[in-house]
């Protein structure tokens, strides 16, 4: 079973959780700049298509767990 149609199973309040997860995410991610240490550790570089290629691959990670935390 697809973790898209596993979600559309869901209870109303676990689909709320999993979007407040989502959304706190964002907030931590854009607002409060939380990866931007983590990602310079990653790769110690100016190069700002590595950092954007490093932030956008984080971004998805997140993404995924989210879609993977809703698969029974």
């Amino acid at each position: 079973m697809s973790a898209i149609s596993n979600y559309a199973q869901q209870s109303k309040q676990t689909k709320r959780f999993i979007w407040l997860g989502y959304l706190l995410s964002q907030v931590y991610i854009w607002l409060l700049h939380g990866f931007d240490d983590l990602i310079e550790n990653i790769t110690p570089t100016d190069n700002p298509f590595v950092l954007l290629a490093v932030a956008f691959g984080l971004y998805w990670l997140i993404v995924f767990l989210i879609l993977w935390a809703t698969d029974n």
